[in-house]
């Protein structure tokens, strides 16, 4: 009765729509007028922001026997089971539509390289030659990618395996399902156990870090991808003043579509399901990618040990597997749907 008085308590928005433009325009601004230390440091706060909020939450709900997760509610969750279909759709459709955006999603990975060039990674190593001082300094810089990837995977599974249980202990309990327009005021229900009337106020800082970090960084990413497209197929001149400035113009014009396809759609669980499908069935082109950046056009001095290639394949056959099926299984319901 708590949880389900404080969701259908909290307030609905006078005009989501208002939200929607001041949030995509104010975007699309701070794209055109910011550099990567902008980008870097509103990332960082915004992150940093939900992932406190969240363990937290998940930390003081441990101290109400109503609503604690035990060690066996874990062990639970680890015995590998699907629940039965809910709505006509089953759950580990969803699942794996998800696990493209899950974590760090395909479209992260694609972008990451060009965080790595904006934040100065490999600067000092300059151009590639035959000296072992070059090949010396091209390790050390990889060895500092390692641990940024490494300290990013703590981090985005940390907040994600909390996030989980919370939303288990809370919503699952209860059966509360967030839905359409709904999803953002189901999901702040969450924190009611632990904030009461704050919950809302709590929650929205934290979906706002967490939904609007992804937001501002894919804007940022994407465009600087497109750019790239752009100068390969010769539509746009090559040189970084050019390229900087295409990029700022994709970011804002990104920002605007987004405004409009959530404005004409208004689904966002929709939305994000469809752009997890997208992302897992693209993280199989990007396996590929990766495979042939190790076995075709990697340096010889750098070449990594066995023990790396093992996780390359791990990764990358998981990636494959599910990139295909996702696939499939659109096809699939496509097909059923005629």
């Amino acid at each position: 009765g708590e949880l389900v008085a404080a969701e259908a308590g909290l307030a609905r928005p006078a005009d989501e729509a208002v939200w929607i433009v001041v949030t995509g325009l104010g975007t699309a601004a701070l794209l055109v007028v910011g550099r990567y230390a902008a980008i870097e440091a509103i990332s960082v706060i915004l992150v940093g922001t939900f992932t406190l909020v969240t363990v937290v939450a998940l930390a003081m709900l441990q101290f109400d026997p109503a609503w604690a997760v035990s060690l066996r509610d874990v062990a639970g969750g680890l015995v590998p089971a699907v629940p039965p279909s809910t709505g006509g759709r089953s759950p580990l459709a969803t699942g794996l539509a998800t696990f493209g955006i899950i974590g760090v999603g395909a479209s992260e990975l694609m972008v990451y390289p060009y965080w790595c060039l904006e934040k100065g990674y490999g600067r000092a190593v300059g151009p590639r030659d035959a000296s072992t001082a070059w090949a010396e300094r091209a390790k050390g810089w990889l060895r500092v990618m390692q641990l940024d990837a490494w300290a990013s995977m703590v981090v985005y599974t940390t907040v994600t395996v909390c996030f989980y249980l919370l939303g288990a202990a809370t919503l699952g309990r209860l059966g509360l399902r967030p839905e359409g327009s709904e999803m953002v005021r189901t999901l702040g229900a969450m924190y009611a156990p632990v904030f009461g009337d704050w919950a809302l106020g709590i929650f929205l800082v934290g979906a706002f870090a967490a939904l609007y970090s992804t937001f501002f960084v894919a804007a940022a990413g994407c465009a600087r991808l497109v750019a790239d497209g752009l100068i390969l197929t010769g539509a746009i001149a090559g040189d970084d003043a050019s390229r900087a400035r295409w990029a700022r113009r994709l970011a804002a014009a990104w920002a605007i579509v987004a405004v409009l396809l959530a404005l004409t759609i208004r689904a966002p669980v929709a939305m994000v399901l469809a752009s997890g499908a997208a992302q897992a069935i693209m993280l199989a082109g990007l396996a590929v990618a990766v495979l042939w950046f190790r076995y075709g056009e990697m340096e010889p001095r750098l070449t990594p040990s066995r023990g790396w290639d093992v996780l390359l394949w791990v990764s990358t056959t998981g990636f494959i597997v599910v990139g295909l099926w996702t696939a499939w299984q659109h096809l699939a319901d496509a097909v059923a749907s005629r």
